[in-house]
């Protein structure tokens, strides 16, 4: 390589590093400008996750809530003074919750977390049924109503809300995930444009010194070419 570059004239070096230079500085200014869109867009899309991750949460919150509620209300053995207080309330939150539901339906397309909102609905309509069951015994007064709340209607309500925090660390995992890939991507660009940087200044560096090396060695040849001319002048 060194000796194909000490063959060059001197302008067509120069030209050759300026040349690579040049390249090697659009190819990591076009990088940069990829990179950088692309980053835009992967935050982008990680505001959408978090936004996700936040309704999920207040979900999973507010459905918990409600199941206290009713809890509180089946083991009061279904008092009208209780149950009246706590229903308006509980009517609220559940305005909530399927505003939280309805959103992350749209929102969601991973196939995963798609199952999971069905098993969701089926868990809900299992609770449901088994809420409404408890709560006829227990107005009824039936005897067995109040062992009923801790048999059936507290395993159903654990598990309506077990179903709900499954999708919780479903879509947490897929942010998290998301946000590794994303920092891993941003170190990998940083590594990429740094090699490009780099080997410009190398090529420069190279360049700058092969130049004035070349041109020594052209004086010197002069020099001698000179001296040879008058030696042999002077012998004649």
């Amino acid at each position: 390589m060194f000796s194909a570059l000490n063959r060059m004239k001197i302008t067509t070096l120069l030209q050759l590093g300026f040349g690579i230079v040049l390249l090697m500085t659009i190819a990591t200014a076009t990088m940069g400008i990829l990179q950088l869109k692309n980053i835009v867009q992967l935050n982008s899309e990680l505001a959408l996750l978090d936004d996700r991750s936040v309704k999920v949460n207040r979900w999973y919150a507010a459905t918990d809530l409600n199941l206290n509620r009713v809890m509180a209300i089946a083991k009061s053995g279904n008092q009208a003074d209780v149950a009246s207080y706590l229903t308006q309330r509980m009517g609220e939150t559940t305005k909530l919750i399927n505003g939280l539901q309805k959103d992350l339906e749209t929102d969601i397309s991973n196939a995963e977390q798609k199952q999971q909102l069905e098993r969701i609905a089926g868990a809900r309509k299992s609770y449901i049924d088994t809420r409404k069951k408890v709560m006829d015994q227990l107005k009824a007064g039936t005897p067995d109503g109040l062992a009923l709340v801790d048999s059936q209607l507290a395993p159903s309500a654990d598990a309506y809300l077990k179903s709900v925090q499954q999708l919780v660390d479903l879509i947490d995992q897929e942010s998290a995930s998301f946000a590794g890939a994303l920092q891993s991507g941003a170190r990998q660009a940083t590594w990429t444009l740094g090699m490009l940087a780099l080997g410009a200044v190398l090529i420069g560096v190279i360049v700058a010194w092969r130049a004035p090396l070349c041109s020594a060695l052209a004086n010197a040849v002069d020099s001698l070419s000179i001296k040879s001319t008058r030696l042999c002048t002077d012998f004649r």
